[in-house]
């Protein structure tokens, strides 16, 4: 069959091509690529004196375990492997799943990736079982245009964090869990959560909370 007959059937197909992995739906496509992550990827490399937030925020070491509740396209997960982490990735969204599991395991990532929704994964994995839990939800995105934006868009999670994912989070989690957030950061402020102090003109806003499992 064709895609444009599948897309009759389903609301997306995936597509594994020569240049890579595609993601079509009835209002577009994109190719899985690592994004802005190859370029603070780059910065962790050349040992660059601009620290990535991301790793600030949590406090990431090598070695360390941390579960991305918010896989998405899988670049965060891709510094924080860089920077020497044992990842764990969750997506909901089985077309994001697929498309960024692919895509992972074509580039040669050691990323785990599992589907499934955020909070049932968490209820099933023990006390202080992952030194840092992080979020990205989809509520707290700015408007940009990196390729592939819209797409994550129309496919992701768009529910926002709640209190009761974020309990559940806490109790996993060894050190922190952090949120990533929009410049005004009022959501993270309605989750009671501390802001991190980065830069005022930063494009995007993280806060953290200490988990119930961390160390006094």
């Amino acid at each position: 069959m064709s895609v444009e007959a599948l897309l009759e059937r389903f609301a997306c197909v995936l597509v594994l091509r020569g240049d890579g992995v595609v993601l079509l739906d009835g209002r577009g496509s994109a190719r899985w690529t690592g994004g802005m992550a190859d370029l603070r990827i780059h910065r962790l490399r050349a040992g660059i004196p601009q620290p990535d937030h991301l790793l600030l925020a949590g406090e990431v070491q090598p070695g360390d375990a941390v579960l991305d509740c918010t896989l998405g396209r899988g670049h965060d997960a891709l510094v924080l492997e860089q920077a020497g982490a044992r990842v764990t990735g969750v997506e909901k969204s089985l077309p994001l799943y697929a498309w960024t599991s692919l895509g992972l395991e074509e580039r040669g990532s050691s990323v785990k990736c599992l589907r499934g929704d955020a909070r049932d994964v968490l209820r099933g994995l023990p006390d202080a079982g992952f030194d840092v839990v992080f979020f990205d939800p989809m509520f707290s995105k700015r408007a940009h245009h990196e390729a592939g934006f819209a797409l994550v868009r129309r496919h992701g999670e768009p529910a926002p964090l709640d209190a009761a994912t974020l309990a559940e989070a806490r109790r996993v989690a060894r050190r922190w869990v952090v949120v990533k957030a929009a410049p005004q950061a009022s959501d993270l402020l309605r989750l009671g959560l501390d802001v991190v102090p980065f830069k005022r003109n930063a494009e995007l806003r993280f806060g953290r909370v200490r988990g119930t499992s961390a160390a006094s």
